[in-house]
């Protein structure tokens, strides 16, 4: 299992090669043999004051996945990335091999659906036995969130005092998080 969260709050530091060589460090710590070619490689890079590229990340990472005969990846999120970033990073989670499965978070993006709609993603059933296709809409309730925002606000002295000082406070933050949560 391998995981990549994209935030919008880390935008500047989550490159496509940055988040593909996340992909990699994951995989080569839990085979754990890889780990002196990893730091050999490393200290390379080091000695001669490079950095590696996009394409040499992504080599490695093909090479490492040799090694893991299945791997599931999570990658939660992947709207808040730039869009440069995300449609780089997409191209390669595309090009990877049959044996690592997908799974992608997101708000609804067309740029998104139609990047996997073009290597072919949603067009594979889950099994032989139905053509639903790999695409799952969740949206969230807002009596769930409304609950949630409730029971957080009452679990807040601070929040408990300004609230009884002003009363539609609690209407008030409630409105404001629905709105901020509309398409989540």
């Amino acid at each position: 299992m391998v995981c990549v969260y994209c935030s919008y709050e880390e935008c500047d530091n989550q490159s496509a090669t940055e988040l593909i060589a996340g992909i990699w460090r994951q995989l080569v710590t839990q085979r754990g043999d890889a780990l002196n070619d990893a730091r050999e490689w490393y200290q390379t890079h080091v000695k001669n004051g490079t950095r590696p590229d996009q394409a040499e990340i992504t080599r490695i990472l093909d090479s490492e996945l040799l090694f893991h005969p299945k791997i599931f990846l999570l990658v939660d999120a992947l709207d808040e990335c730039p869009e440069d970033t995300r449609i780089q990073f997409l191209k390669v989670l595309c090009g990877l091999p049959t044996q690592v499965n997908i799974l992608a978070t997101s708000r609804f993006n067309e740029s998104i659906e139609d990047q996997f709609l073009e290597k072919g993603e949603f067009s594979k059933p889950f099994d032989e036995q139905t053509t639903e296709k790999h695409s799952l809409i969740i949206n969230a309730n807002s009596d769930d969130i409304e609950l949630y925002v409730k029971s957080r606000i009452l679990q807040e002295r601070r929040l408990v005092r300004n609230i009884n000082a002003y009363p539609s406070l609690m209407t008030d933050i409630i409105a404001a998080v629905l709105e901020k949560a509309s398409g989540m």
